[in-house]
């Protein structure tokens, strides 16, 4: 399903790029590296996005090589053209692939499940959807010895499937398929998981408190209830003598 693409692309360079300013006008004194800054042209373009070889992992753009630039006849933007070549990862899930995937929506037509990936050269940041898949529940009704399995999936949980169909079309955000489902591989992702059960600890760490931290032996109370009816006995006491 993953693979190794070769992308040759017409990149423009435009003067600002080159004069050392940014998006917001701040001139830096660092040299302008032409590779780096193509490169960061094309993955703008390409990664977290689909193109004719699938969908291109981000981050997983590395610069090959790039031709000689030159300024568009009958054009005067000032644009330096570059043809660039990059190799990246892209993801194409053929039929029969099997996924690992979470469980994002369950309702009475099946679930919808997400496949996500990582930047890879940053790898704390957020991930992102590469592949959506739909599973009927229409196929897993009646006498399928899945079908109570399915039925207990929630929202959170990660599952097994195998993908049936996919389509997709060029600058797309994911790949989108439809599956088969197969197994409950982990019932919550463990973020999740660990809120909760904090939670419920919580809860009864507090309800525990007062059931046992603070209980009073049985006798205690007795006592105590016997005290509260003398003290009502003569407060009636004082009030008929002071009628």
């Amino acid at each position: 399903m993953e693979s190794t693409a070769l992308f040759e692309e017409k990149v423009a360079i435009q003067p600002s790029d080159l004069s050392g300013r940014d998006s917001k006008g701040k001139t830096s004194s660092d040299e302008i590296n032409v590779e780096a800054l193509l490169v960061e042209k094309l993955a703008a373009r390409l990664q977290g996005k689909c193109s004719l070889h699938g969908y291109v992992v981000p981050g997983s753009l590395n610069y090959v090589s790039r031709s000689m630039g030159y300024i568009e006849n009958g054009r005067f933007t000032g644009d330096i053209v570059y043809h660039v070549q990059a190799e990246g990862k892209v993801l194409y899930p053929p039929d029969g692939t099997v996924l690992q995937a979470r469980v994002e929506k369950m309702n009475q037509m099946g679930m919808f499940a997400v496949y996500e990936v990582k930047d890879e050269k940053n790898p704390d940041s957020d991930t992102y959807p590469a592949i959506k898949v739909i599973l009927p529940r229409d196929l897993h009704t009646g006498d399928d010895p899945l079908a109570d399995e399915f039925n207990s999936v929630e929202p959170g949980d990660y599952v097994e499937l195998q993908i049936k169909k996919s389509r997709f079309q060029v600058n797309d955000e994911f790949i989108l398929c439809v599956g088969d489902f197969r197994r409950i591989l982990t019932k919550a992702r463990p973020g999740v998981a660990e809120g909760v059960a904090e939670g419920v600890e919580d809860v009864e760490g507090a309800e525990g408190a007062e059931a046992t931290g603070e209980a009073k032996p049985a006798d205690a109370t007795e006592e105590e209830d016997e005290e509260e009816e003398e003290n009502e006995d003569e407060d009636d006491e004082d009030d008929e003598q002071g009628q």
